[in-house]
């Protein structure tokens, strides 16, 4: 189960009677089984769906959330709906000087602009370490994980035609995300002793490194 993008949201009554009835989803199945012809019925009577749908919930929120409200998010999640918590990272985590060097240096994705004001309002690193850390003594509380996801797309400037004058800035997927993705991870692995799982989105994978990413240890 993926929910984003702000507290007020995720708190309000349509999203959290939502994810309440997903979660027991056993009336609702039925009420769907019952709902179609006999002969298809009695096709898929042996069909087994769980009647709890999800036990996780990966937390997506919009570039420039604050940091204090991811952490209040992922709490929520946690405290209301008795969810393992997957909290998707962002790419600057690693730092502007970092991603533009990566990106445009090693890369060679020179005709790439890093947005910079993206940097300023995005989570950091430390901060990211830090809250992982308190989120899994709540989770733990609770019996249940956190986890992290790597990562977002990447905001980057809009200098060419394809899209209008009117949109400044582009969002980066594919095979430099993948890289930075993958470098972010492994620094927050190092950073917390390995002690998080962590996931990799299907925006940063394309066809010449999806066999690298499953050899990976990101899951």
């Amino acid at each position: 189960m993926s929910v984003g993008y702000s507290l007020d949201g995720i708190q309000s009554d349509a999203v959290r009677t939502w994810l309440h009835r997903l979660r027991h989803a056993g009336p609702l199945l039925e009420a769907a089984r019952a709902s179609l012809p006999a002969d298809l019925r009695k096709r898929i009577e042996h069909v087994e769906v769980p009647a709890e749908p999800y036990d996780c919930i990966t937390l997506s929120t919009f570039h420039g959330c604050p940091a204090d409200e991811i952490e209040k998010i992922a709490l929520h999640l946690l405290e209301e709906h008795d969810a393992h918590v997957v909290v998707k990272m962002n790419p600057t985590i690693l730092g502007k000087e970092q991603v533009e060097h990566m990106v445009r240096g090693t890369l060679g994705y020179e005709e790439l602009r890093v947005h910079a004001p993206a940097f300023d309002g995005d989570i950091r690193f430390d901060e990211a370490v830090a809250m992982m850390g308190r989120l899994e003594a709540a989770a733990q509380k609770r019996g249940r994980r956190v986890g992290a996801k790597f990562t977002n797309t990447l905001v980057v400037e809009n200098h060419k035609t394809f899209f209008g004058a009117e949109h400044k800035q582009m969002y980066l997927s594919g095979p430099p995300l993948h890289v930075l993705a993958v470098t972010a991870a492994a620094r927050f692995a190092e950073a917390t002793g390995g002690g998080f799982r962590c996931r990799s989105p299907a925006g940063s994978i394309e066809r010449t490194s999806s066999i690298r990413c499953c050899a990976g240890s990101c899951r």
